[in-house]
């Protein structure tokens, strides 16, 4: 261990608690590290974390891209919130030669760079407030933070196609950085400065699969001094301490340029325990030189006759070792071990095929082929750095290269396998840059707003994931086509811990529905030490939800419990049937609940799910309003109505929510879905649903004496021969005009009505010819009273049913469609219809329904009295209907003679407190919580030993209705076991005395 393991882990907690960037001199807690110089200046460096996944650095803008500066120890968590650390420290290195000098930029456990740009040759003033970390994360694109809005493009920072800052994945930071200050060189080689200036861009994605365990850096590194840099090489240096730094081994890949570290053996421990990670580094895109018939990739732009270096060496040497394996002194050792060398010089050996090699390790441990610390000799674990070099190059002034590298976490089923998967995530993050870093990202987080009832939790939560669309460059279908992922659904589960989960209990899917069910994606089993098919998420084609409330913890199987705190994760989910994986899911962000009891004085007089009636004011629809409730406490106790209209952009009536109380609209142009995905208001969920617009049924009584039957031309009633007039060949009606029609036949002709007929193949073909009697009349029942309506007709010309009546025959070619218009019945020709033609003119016609008959089976065209063929639409929601209703008795109320009563109910929990309790996760971290406390008011608590000594006054923070006692006096020193009064005070309302038993723990120095 490098430092006390209780003190590092405290500070490395406090760092991260806090999540700032601190402005501090270079050094700390070092013990058996290399020493440090301290010649800067304060006040010129700034540290902040990389937090951007499941990773947590500390970086410095001094090319420390990992930092033991602010805590001491390793400066990198890994997974984030668990305070295991997995690397000490890591720094980009460039060295060369200036005439025969060898000069070096590095950034070790000190930097040799300080902050700030290089301007006419000279560094600019490093303490510029501006010369800081950048960082911009998705939440930047809705709402804009300081960082977005002052993204630094002057000095460098990456922009998009329309000069924005560059998001690159879910978390971007920029810094900029030289090494003009030869002060800064006393720190490490002591060498003159090489005149660099070096723009570093980190970034990472948020994702639950193998990238939310990656850091990836881009160093843009210019030189802007005078002189030509021969033999120059850019390396990644590193000091991996995975967990425990005394049992690390070191290794590289040199097909992939992958340079890694890993557990000794199976047990880390103090951190990782039997299942240790692994760590490495990927040169994914080396510095580019000349080569005629090349193609260099920078960025995702070619540059021909050029290409990119790959690794050059990897090399490494040991804590404590004795020279030519330890830490370099100088700039000649640290550019020998930079060209794969020993630290005097001297080429490494590879006992397996005793030649020279600039590549240590290159073996595979899992196969236990090939050079590793373990073939043929096992050596003995230690604290391991390692140093991988990409060049040699010329490095001319004004010349610029850019590498890019990662930052690569992987998780086996143990040591060895460990290595295996990071060689498999590696060669998916090659693939990911070889697409210029196009990864779909996952899909957002919903927007979860939470309500902390009595016994009870519910959470609602806006669409703002359901837009999500993400094309996938990486995964092609089988025609060589890109693809993408699309939003599927939302999945609610609750876990055991508010910061490293390791239970996860799904409790809802709600997902779309259509045909994507159960998503299967290959996971890493240890059961098996291999990936292994499994059922990712369970659709249940639900269709979507946003809301879900439960009276139950799942992980105990009880009721939940007033004051204690339970643990919920919501999240969106995207599914690509070729992508890998199968399925995106966004970040797992842990939601803490507290269910509670109103405070003193206030009632909930709704719960969630109540219903409350609506009432269809006005208008004749089949649709239907039901207001939920979803938050008892924001119910307002205001009238409402719902109203419709048309938009045009989406040919369907939208409604509008509006409080008839404060006379504004609440939701506006709302889509009629019927189900759990309207937005959240007053603490109501509105349900609003109409029919779509088509023929609800038909009848024809007497049953028995129908005669005619349908022809299907893909109507959507009657056999498929019946269906509005629009879907024919068209029409001028609208939603609301929709009636219910009685075709009534009669035996005398001379007893029916006229009707326009039209001439399918008559000059012009469907034109108006005559208006004559026919063994039937139409009529509208809707309206009272029932009016008679106009009616059409066709007939074939050359067919021997053009007779002028309207007679369905064997044969579907003499066509007689029917038509009912929605215009009074006339004794005489109306213009609007002997002046158009039936087809090309069908718009312009107010036609409600088209009927395309033909004689049913054998029996012959046999209109009789009494006879009715009978047509209903549905009734859609139109602007004539308008539902109303009110919450009045639904909200809460608030009473101040029920305060004063409810001040008894006032407590404090666990009482006794017996040395620890189930709620605390850190055992200097000791309290008990009062409860049932008003949110709003002064409320003093004030706590008192038995003889009336004052121990603790608390000041009672408004908004919730517990107050935490962290069972320490007023100096912060931590009170004795006995028993104490407690004063409750409440303004206004009354006071409530407690009794108090605090038994502490016995206090036990363990070690030093």
């Amino acid at each position: 261990m490098k430092t006390i393991l209780n003190r590092s882990r405290l500070a490395m907690a406090v760092i991260l608690f806090l999540g700032i960037g601190l402005t501090i001199a270079d050094g700390g807690d070092r013990k058996d590290k290399k020493p440090v110089t301290r010649l800067e200046k304060t006040g010129v460096l700034e540290y902040k974390n990389f937090d951007g996944n499941r990773i947590n650095a500390i970086m410095g803008n001094d090319g420390q891209y990992v930092s033991q500066v602010v805590t001491g120890n390793s400066g990198m968590e890994w997974p984030k919130g668990t305070f295991k650390t997995i690397d000490y420290a890591a720094g980009v290195w460039v060295a060369g030669k200036v005439g025969n000098e060898f000069r070096t930029a590095a950034a070790e456990y000190a930097s040799e760079f300080t902050p700030g740009k290089i301007v006419g040759g000279v560094a600019d003033d490093a303490t510029k407030p501006h010369y800081r970390w950048y960082k911009i994360t998705r939440a930047d694109l809705i709402t804009p933070g300081d960082d977005y809005q002052n993204w630094p493009v002057g000095d460098g920072a990456p922009v998009d196609s329309l000069g924005n800052p560059l998001l690159m994945g879910d978390m971007t930071m920029w810094c900029v950085f030289n090494d003009m200050d030869g002060a800064r060189h006393a720190n490490i080689f002591g060498t003159q400065p090489l005149g660099i200036e070096v723009q570093l861009t980190v970034w990472g994605y948020d994702r639950p699969d193998a990238f939310g365990d990656m850091m990836f850096i881009k160093a843009k590194i210019i030189h802007k001094g005078t002189a030509t840099i021969d033999s120059t090489f850019i390396a990644l240096w590193d000091d991996p301490d995975l967990g425990d730094a005394g049992d690390d081994y070191v290794g590289c890949d040199t097909t992939l340029s992958l340079g890694y570290c890993w557990n000794a053996d199976n047990n880390d421990v103090g951190y990782y325990g039997t299942q240790p990670p692994a760590i490495g580094r990927d040169f994914f895109q080396g510095p580019i030189v000349p080569s005629p018939g090349d193609t260099a990739l920078v960025s995702g732009r070619r540059i021909p006759g050029y290409k990119n270096l790959p690794m050059y060496s990897f090399a490494y040497y040991i804590n404590g070792a004795t020279y030519p394996r330890r830490d370099p002194e100088n700039a000649q050792e640290a550019f020998n071990y930079m060209t794969g060398r020993y630290q005097d010089g001297s080429p490494f050996i590879n006992p397996m095929t005793s030649q020279p090699t600039r590549f240590v390790f290159p073996g595979d441990p899992v196969a236990g082929s090939g050079w590793s610390e373990i073939n043929p000799t096992i050596l003995s674990p230690g604290d391991r750095r390692f140093l991988m070099s990409s060049g040699p190059f010329t490095f001319n002034p004004g010349d610029t290269q850019e590498v890019v590298f990662g930052v690569l976490i992987a998780l086996g089923a143990n040591n060895k396998n460990s290595v295996a998967v990071l060689k498999e995530i590696d060669a998916m993050a090659q693939t990911a840059y070889d697409v210029n870093f196009a990864l779909p990202p996952s899909p957002p987080a919903p927007n979860v707003t939470v309500t902390e009832l009595d016994g009870e939790v519910s959470f609602a939560w806006e669409d703002n994931a359901e837009s999500y669309v993400a094309q996938d460059l990486i995964k092609k279908d089988t025609s060589g086509n890109t693809t993408q992922y699309v939003f599927e659904g939302y999945v609610v589960y609750q876990v055991d811990h508010p910061t490293a989960p390791t239970i996860y209990r799904t409790l809802a899917t709600y997902d779309l529905d259509n045909m994507v069910l159960a998503i299967k994606d290959f996971k890493y089993d240890p059961n098996y030490g291999e990936n292994v098919e499994v059922t990712v998420v369970k659709g249940t084609n639900s269709g979507l939800q946003r809301k879900y409330s439960t009276k139950m913890d799942a992980l105990s199987g009880l009721p939940l419990v007033n004051g204690n705190p339970y643990y919920f994760i919501i999240t969106s989910y995207a599914y690509n049937e070729w992508g890998v994986p199968h399925m995106l899911e966004s970040s797992r962000s842990i939601i803490t609940v507290r269910p509670h009891a109103p405070p003193p004085g206030t009632r909930w007089n709704a719960a969630v799910g109540d219903t409350i009636r609506a009432i269809h004011a006005a208008g004749l629809s089949d649709g239907t309003v039901t207001p939920i409730v979803v938050d008892p406490t924001r119910v307002t106790g205001h009238d409402y109505e719902v109203t419709f209209a048309y938009s045009a952009v989406d040919d369907d009536y939208k409604w509008t929510l509006k409080d008839l109380t404060t006379n504004s609209n609440r939701l506006v142009n709302m889509t009629q879905a019927g189900d759990g995905t309207a937005p959240f208001v007053d603490g109501l969920q509105m349900k609003v649903a109409g029919p779509p617009l088509a023929i609800k049924e038909w009848s024809f009584e007497p049953a028995g004496d129908r005669w005619f039957t349908g022809v299907n031309w893909g109507g959507h009633e009657f056999f498929g021969g019946l269906d509005l007039g629009v879907n024919f060949f068209g029409s001028s009606i609208t939603p609301a005009q929709y009636v219910t029609v009685e075709i009534r036949f009669h035996t005398n002709v001379a007893d029916g009505q006229r009707a326009y007929m039209y001439l399918r193949g008559g000059t012009p073909s469907y034109g108006y010819v005559s208006y004559e009697l026919q063994h039937f009349s139409v009529w509208d029942v809707t309206s009272n009273p029932e009016r008679q309506l106009a009616a059409g007709y066709v007939e074939q010309a050359g067919s021997a049913a053009n007779n002028n009546l309207w007679q369905p025959t064997a044969s579907s070619a003499d066509r007689e469609y029917l038509f009912i218009f929605n215009t009074d019945y006339t004794a005489t020709p109306d213009a609007l219809y002997t002046g158009v033609n039936a087809l090309s003119g069908a718009a312009t016609m107010p036609t409600l329904y088209a009927l395309w008959p033909l004689q049913r089976g054998t029996m012959p065209f046999n209109p009789q009295d009494g006879q009715v063929f009978t047509i209903v639409p549905n009734f859609v929601n139109t602007e004539n209907d308008r539902f109303t209703f009110t919450t009045a008795g639904y909200q809460p109320t608030v009473s101040p003679e029920l305060a004063k009563s409810d001040v008894a109910k006032i407590n404090v929990f666990p009482n006794p407190y017996f040395g620890a309790q189930v709620n605390e996760r850190d055992p200097l971290n000791r309290f008990v919580t009062f409860s049932r406390l008003p949110e709003q008011g002064r409320v003093v608590i004030r706590i008192f030993t038995v003889s009336g000594v004052l121990v603790r006054q608390l000041e009672h923070s408004p908004g919730s209705t517990f107050e935490r006692w962290d069972l320490r006096n007023t100096d912060g020193i931590p009170v004795a076991s006995g028993m104490y009064l407690i004063e409750v005070d409440i303004k206004d309302v009354g006071t409530k005395i407690l009794k108090l038993g605090v038994i502490q723990p016995e206090e036990r120095l363990d070690r030093l």
